[in-house]
């Protein structure tokens, strides 16, 4: 055995993943979740292990403070797995109901801990499962409070309200959608990799960078054709990619107001609401409004939203924190070197 996670109340597993189908994965090296038990009635624990390296996840730059962190992308995704493994192997909910998510609350706790080492990071999630919500004496969705631990230390937390369908249901609700043709996403051009954080071209997701009136406009690019980012074929436009362009676009506005690059910023904590479907057949942009960013301490506050056909369906707070070397050994105020700029003075930079 490679290595337990023991407690007074469970033991835990490292030495395998869960059954993909559990948390709608058809490639298991996609899979994060390791092994889980349920405490009492709404609480259960789960363990998950990090990986060292993925195309997509672990397509990072070197922190200007000199280490690599992982992602808080990756992140997301184990909470997104484990809130779809508990509803199927502990409220009974069937493999083929469809999933909404209706919003997404997470925030970095400790990232010196999140430090990409030679090793796997060990993790475990306590889950406590709140607000379930009832239609007809059947269970159609409930609310996840989640925390990611490393060496019993706090290190992510997120609280998240997911729904679920019968696939009957679901397929009535998507059917004007279902033969709808999907935008040739080619002809738009890419935002610069180091720019958004990313490295591989492929996982830059917003393009056609445009300033105006003091906003930020970027169009999203869907490749569902890139395994790494879609492990299957989805009808709409999922929440955690949707998340991961909204910090694309943060990061891109934060570099043109505030001087400040990628490599010195992480995502550290995100607020976002989804309002209704993302559709793959219309141009969706995110945009973000220059004058709306604020700046408490070390964190930088990037309101959001999501344009699709003129109607806003997602709409949010991301807040990047500026990296700091001495927080790995202890906590110091934020020093001074940012210097602000004033809209008038935004350099071109996509």
């Amino acid at each position: 055995m490679d290595y337990v996670y023991q407690s007074q109340d469970c033991k835990l597993s490292f030495d395998g993943s869960i059954d993909r189908r559990y948390v709608h994965r058809q490639a298991i090296n996609e899979v994060f979740i390791t092994d889980s038990q349920q405490v009492d009635s709404n609480h259960f624990i789960f363990s998950a292990m990090l990986p060292k390296s993925h195309m997509y996840f672990n397509d990072l730059p070197e922190l200007s403070d000199g280490h690599r962190c992982y992602d808080a992308m990756l992140l997301l995704e184990v909470f997104r797995q484990t809130s779809i493994y508990v509803t199927h192997k502990y409220y009974d909910v069937p493999l083929s109901a469809k999933f909404i998510f209706n919003n997404a609350e997470f925030k970095i706790l400790n990232y010196p801990l999140l430090e990409i080492m030679q090793k796997p990071l060990y993790s475990v999630i306590p889950v406590k499962i709140t607000n379930l919500k009832y239609r007809k004496k059947i269970l159609v969705g409930y609310t996840l409070e989640m925390t990611l631990l490393i060496n019993n230390i706090a290190c992510a937390q997120k609280r998240m309200g997911i729904g679920w369908m019968d696939d009957t249901v679901w397929k009535k609700l998507r059917a004007k959608n279902e033969n709808l043709p999907s935008l040739n996403y080619n002809i738009i051009k890419p935002a610069n990799c180091t720019s958004v954080g990313r490295f591989f071209p492929r996982n830059v997701v917003i393009g056609d960078v445009q300033m105006k009136d003091h906003a930020l406009s970027a169009t999203l690019i869907v490749d569902q054709s890139y395994s790494s980012i879609f492990d299957h074929p989805l009808d709409h436009i999922p929440g955690m990619f949707i998340i991961e362009a909204c910090r694309q676009a943060a990061l891109l506005a934060v570099n043109a107001y505030k001087d400040i690059p990628a490599n010195q910023l992480i995502l550290y904590n995100c607020d976002i609401s989804f309002q209704q479907f993302c559709e793959l057949s219309s141009t969706a942009k995110c945009i973000v409004n220059l004058y709306e960013i604020t700046v408490t301490g070390t964190l930088i506050n990037v309101p959001v939203s999501v344009l699709q056909n003129d109607i806003t369906n997602t709409i949010g707070t991301i807040t990047l924190k500026v990296v700091n070397n001495s927080e790995y050994e202890h906590d110091l105020p934020w020093c001074e070197g940012i210097v602000l700029r004033r809209p008038d003075e935004l350099p071109v930079i996509f």
